[in-house]
């Protein structure tokens, strides 16, 4: 929600009719000569960067959907422009080729103050597409990339679900609960920050459910707490996890009744690309075992309680699978097995693979207890640990199994154990599934060479699929060497398209030639991306510059700046806009779609300071502009320009409102089918000499509500604001605004305050 900025800091001494004053230390009050001083020495450690920006993307969602359904999604990215290039990969799932720019829901959220709104802050656009999911899909992942003529941009995820889905009709303010039905797929998102979603559900007594969260798992960045409440408010059970892992809670309901189901970010975070998936379902714990599972030809035993010390171990001959669960907090599972000297075996621990939250530690020990050999997914990078094992001795060694972090267990923290001689084997993974190269350039792609059970021999990748004009050449990697790296080469004259490629390794496996395919990394039992989205890109040639200028400017206001085009050979039109990506917060500035003509050498930018923001701060805005270009084979592309050097970006010292509005009471009751009348004052300084409107500004979630707005004239002060509410009003979870507008000159003058609304009789 939006609130008025602080009002600690005074700037009277600068408040004055031009809106555009460039700063200098002698026109700045003594008390902030230090503040522009540091701003100054900043601008001097800023690092130019001027690019054309790649394309990418940050959500797509609802990140899944039912199979037999159709489902409507939303791809949140940057640089797109108006559409895209849009495909799905994986059996069961089809979409159209294309997507399309379509309305982007925006929620402020709270102030964000130093030092979190000077962090860098992406601001995506939604673009809309449909997926068709057949009815006998296989569920599991799939994986959705899009490109267009300045790149290709690596896969999300887009999961196929068994149970009937509902997604999140969005809104802010206080959360509002939502009731659904078991069992279901919730698909939403932690929007704006601070945000916490209700989800309410009903239960028998006696029934046992599970809650799992998919965030992480689908590449939020949403560290997810749940929790679930009863009728009256009280926490029945939680969960949360800020270890990489996501969320699952079990439950069994006391008494018949309704139950809540609340999310939120752990930190209190969120933005638009913080997606969830939420199932609910009518589940007793034990079925967590339909965790993807790495089924292999081995024989498998299950853990059977209690196996917490050597006396109560479960034995396991080698090659073999070990299947347990950490079901508590504080829980070990210890295994024996017998092994010989100088016979090496593999202990490989399965948790994440599995989409289990466990964070593995693996000891072994031998007979008097002593350890041996220790692996954790800590040391290993937050991957599943494995262990090489030789035995000093002929006998009977111990291996135990626990979670890392002492508070953590439940009978979602599943492992497999796998315990075999080490087998030659290799995997090819690649650095990225999307490599884009311009025109007349290369570009590299890495792919890592894991080598497993004392495989070592050479291996040789080569790409397959090249488009015409774009070439890469074979690369050897060595014995004992762990990485290559793919140069995509494209002609000068290359047509502007992407294509599917994939990189195959050949070798000498056991004897035997062996070819592998380089796959992104993946979890047991998911579908394998083996493919590269190889994409041949346009350069940019045209770019704007600016003069580096810090400007005063109060909060409310309009600032303009003006740039010089370079157009480096196309004269076509171009459109400036705010760009999607920010060198800061941009706190509520906004700036129009600007149209610049063919041919121009310059434009003029305007951007427009919301009334609220916080004061005292150096606000830093990045521009984008956008032309079509011809690629010389009869084809037409937008690509645009953005840099975030400091001489390109609008530079502005905010300092308060020469306008302000004023209620004579911040808090009022409505009743359905009534009318209440707000008494408005305003206060103004000297250069606010127009008329000034008045309106009410309605969140679009509230309901049949209105005010008709009223004009104040130069010689007034004081106005009456009629509230009408209808018979079907609200709901009132977010504080409404009303707006004052000014002019001066062409420009608009916004002051704003917020005016909370009680239901009433």
């Amino acid at each position: 929600m939006m609130k008025l900025g602080s009002n600690k800091f005074q700037y009277s001494a600068l408040n004055t009719p031009d809106s555009n004053v460039r700063l200098s230390p002698q026109r700045i009050a003594p008390r902030f000569r230090l503040l522009f001083y540091l701003s100054c020495l900043f601008v001097l450690f800023v690092e130019a960067t001027a690019q054309a920006e790649p394309p990418s993307t940050a959500y797509i969602f609802p990140a899944g959907g039912q199979r037999g359904t159709k489902v409507a999604v939303k791809v949140g990215g940057h640089y797109l422009h108006d559409k895209c290039r849009f495909e799905m990969l994986g059996p069961g799932v089809t979409a159209p080729d294309e997507i399309r720019r379509t309305e982007t829901i925006w929620f402020e959220g709270p102030l964000i103050h130093q030092p979190a709104s000077q962090q860098k802050e992406d601001y995506p656009q939604d673009f809309a597409g449909e997926v068709t999911i057949a009815a006998d899909a296989p569920l599991g992942d799939r994986y959705c990339r899009v490109w267009n003529a300045q790149g290709a941009v690596p896969a999300r995820r887009f999961v196929v679900g068994e149970w009937p889905e509902v997604v999140e009709q969005e809104s802010d303010g206080q959360p509002l609960p939502v009731p659904v039905t078991l069992p279901v797929t919730i698909n939403g998102r932690i929007f704006p920050r601070e945000d916490v979603d209700v989800w309410e559900f009903q239960a028998r007594a006696g029934q046992a459910i599970t809650c799992s969260v998919a965030a992480g798992a689908i590449g939020s960045p949403l560290e997810a707490r749940i929790e679930i409440r009863n009728a009256v408010g009280r926490t029945l059970v939680e969960a949360s996890d800020g270890t990489g892992g996501d969320p699952m809670l079990h439950f069994m309901a006391p008494a018949d009744g309704t139950y809540q189901l609340r999310i939120h970010d752990v930190r209190f975070d969120g933005l638009q690309h913080f997606i969830y998936r939420v199932t609910i379902a009518d589940r007793r714990a034990a079925d967590s075992a339909s965790l993807a599972m790495d089924k292999e030809k081995l024989a498998e035993q299950q853990e059977a309680e209690p196996n917490d010390t050597a006396a109560q171990a479960g034995a396991i001959t080698a090659p073999a699978v070990a299947i347990g669960h950490i079901d508590r907090p504080g829980d070990r599972d210890v295994w024996s097995f017998a092994a010989k000297k100088g016979e090496p075996l593999s202990l490989d621990v399965q948790a994440a693979r599995l989409g289990s939250p466990l964070s593995p530690v693996v000891v072994v020990r031998d007979s008097a207890g002593k350890e041996l050999a220790r692996a954790d997914a800590l040391a290993s990078g937050g991957n599943d640990p494995q262990l090489a094992f030789n035995a000093p001795a002929d006998g009977t060694y111990f291996v135990e199994v626990g979670e890392r972090f002492a508070s953590r267990g439940g009978a979602a923290f599943v492992y497999r154990l796998r315990l075999a001689p080490p087998q030659p084997k290799l995997r090819l993974e690649l650095a990225s599934d999307a490599v884009s190269v311009d025109r007349g350039k290369d570009q590299k792609l890495a792919v890592n060479v894991i080598r497993e059970g004392g495989f070592n021999s050479p291996v040789t990748l080569a790409v397959e699929g090249l488009p015409e004009g774009v070439t890469a050449a074979e690369v050897v990697v060595a014995a004992n060497q762990n990485k290559g790296e793919m140069v995509f080469k494209a002609d000068a004259a290359a047509h502007i398209a992407a294509a599917r490629v994939r990189i195959v390794g050949k070798t000498e496996l056991n004897g035997q030639p062996h070819s592998q395919v380089a796959v992104m990394p993946q979890r047991a039992g998911e579908l394998p991306l083996d493919s590269v989205l190889l994409a041949v890109t346009l350069p940019t040639p045209f770019k704007f510059q600016g003069e580096y200028a810090m400007n005063f400017l109060p909060c409310g206001s309009v600032i303009r700046k003006r740039f010089t085009l370079e157009r480096g050979g196309y004269d076509g039109p171009l459109e400036v806009t705010l760009a999607d990506k920010q060198a800061r917060h941009l706190q509520g500035v906004t700036g129009p779609v600007l149209a610049v003509p063919a041919g121009a050498t310059d434009f003029v930018y305007p951007m427009t300071l919301p009334p609220w923001m916080e004061l005292g701060r150096t606000c830093r805005v990045v521009l984008m502009a956008t032309g079509e270009v011809d690629d010389s084979h009869g084809g037409k592309h937008k690509i645009c320009f953005t840099t975030g050097d400091q001489n390109n970006q609008m530079v502005n010292l905010i300092s308060p409102p020469p306008l302000k509005v004023i209620l004579d009471r911040k808090t009022l009751t409505v009743s359905q089918d009534g009318n209440v009348e707000l008494t408005v004052h305003l206060k103004r300084d000297r250069a606010v000499t127009s008329a000034v409107r008045i309106e009410l500004i309605v969140p679009r979630h509230i309901r049949d509500l209105r005010a008709a707005p009223i004009e104040l004239s130069s010689e007034q002060n004081d106005g009456v604001l009629t509230i009408a509410a209808g018979p079907q009003s609200g709901p009132f979870n977010l504080p409404l605004l009303i707006r004052a507008t000014a002019r001066r000159g062409d420009d608009p003058i916004v002051a704003e305050t917020s005016l909370e609304l009680v239901p009433g009789p």
